[in-house]
């Protein structure tokens, strides 16, 4: 239950980050950094948990990869926080500065991202591995999009890394999972 209240604080946060480079919005930026110390020790919180499931009740089978999946999926929750505040920081940066977000090619990106997003925490909690190929595929076509997108403004997303990429890591971290 940790990992998918975590999951909705970061579509959460994701929701803002569409708002900030659409609005400009410093003020949602500056909530997205406030709050990503807390979310952090929560995900830290999860991973100590898993720890210690491992070492004190040694599960097998399906527990013992329900436990891994959710260490696995702390660690990419973990990066996944770690670049929306990133995000966040450079958004409230060039707002700052006056600068442009791009929101005409970064929002429709965001919004695969999140949806991807979305559907792998979904996955997560419902262990759906067919949902979960379908989700690569659909992580394919952003990943064309994005190399779509002007080479300038690919490389500032490139140095600031990708949402998506940890959303496709979320879930092909699922129990079954082919990789």
């Amino acid at each position: 239950l940790r990992v998918n209240a975590i999951c909705g604080s970061l579509l959460k946060y994701m929701d803002i980050l569409e708002r900030v480079i659409s609005g400009p919005d410093s003020d949602g930026a500056n909530s997205i950094i406030a709050d990503s110390d807390p979310l952090q020790e929560e995900t830290r919180q999860v991973l100590s948990l898993c720890s210690s499931v491992l070492t004190q009740f040694h599960p097998l089978g399906r527990d013992l990869r329900l436990v891994i999946t959710f260490s696995r999926c702390g660690d990419k929750l973990q990066e996944c926080m770690e670049e929306i505040t990133g995000i966040a920081k450079h958004a409230k940066a060039s707002i700052r500065h006056q600068e442009s977000l791009s929101p005409d090619i970064v929002l429709p990106l965001l919004e695969m991202a999140v949806s991807e997003f979305r559907d792998a925490a979904r996955c997560l909690e419902t262990q759906d591995v067919d949902a979960a190929r379908e989700i690569r595929l659909r992580d394919k076509k952003l990943d064309k999009a994005h190399h779509h997108c002007p080479p300038r403004l690919r490389r500032r997303v490139q140095e600031r890394g990708h949402v998506h990429h940890r959303a496709r890591r979320v879930h092909h971290d699922l129990p079954g999972r082919e990789r």
